[in-house]
């Protein structure tokens, strides 16, 4: 009698900058990402540090740059997501994304006009100003550019601020946070790009839940 096969699922891993602000916001301390030279204090911010914002769970998009590079075919049936804290040189696992597709650049419009009958921007120009970014957002330059970019794969700093469309998301509590560097010591090494999406290795699943 022959048994039906469980598809095998994909885990995959995606890193994103530094935030202690739970995604909902720019923090001004990435360690990489798209820099701002504008200011006494050159800093980066990644368009990832918004993915936790409600208007973007609603439509159930965000952005990683492991799909800003690369063509990405299909479907991911789970993404980790991981970032680095340059603080304690440890990398953690802060959340899943699930049924992820990259989006087309016939879908940013759609996008665009969603953003802006919610007030995106005003928003966005008060996460700079907290972080002494005083500029009207129609002057920050570096956000502009993504904003009104019509590609989802671009160089850095010059694709639409959203790239791809999930199915369902989980973002972890801080005391939920997985320290992967106690667990598998070798991740800060091998898993160091943002611009990568890795395929979590069979033996290392079992710490990704």
């Amino acid at each position: 009698m022959s048994k039906r096969l469980k598809k095998k699922q994909n885990v995959y891993a995606s890193k994103l900058v530094y935030n202690t602000n739970n995604y909902t916001s720019v923090l001004g301390n990435a360690q990489t990402g798209i820099l701002v030279k504008n200011k006494k204090k050159p800093y980066y911010f990644g368009l990832e540090e918004w993915n936790n914002q409600p208007l973007f769970k609603k439509k159930k998009v965000a952005y990683l740059d492991s799909y800003r590079r690369f063509v990405r075919v299909g479907t991911a049936d789970r993404i980790a997501l991981i970032y680095y804290n340059p603080n304690d040189k440890t990398v953690y696992h802060y959340g899943n994304l699930w049924g992820v597709r990259q989006l087309q650049n016939k879908e940013i419009n759609e996008l665009r006009d969603y953003l802006n009958n919610n007030n995106w921007l005003q928003l966005v120009e008060n996460s700079f100003n907290s972080i002494a970014d005083l500029r009207a957002i129609n002057a920050h330059t570096e956000y502009m550019r993504s904003w009104n970019s019509n590609n989802i794969i671009a160089g850095t700093g010059e694709s639409f601020i959203l790239n791809i469309e999930y199915e369902k998301a989980e973002f972890f509590e801080q005391d939920k946070w997985i320290n992967l560097t106690k667990i598998i010591p070798a991740i800060n090494n091998k898993w160091r790009k943002l611009n990568q999406r890795y395929t979590v290795p069979k033996e290392w699943e079992k710490h990704f839940k």
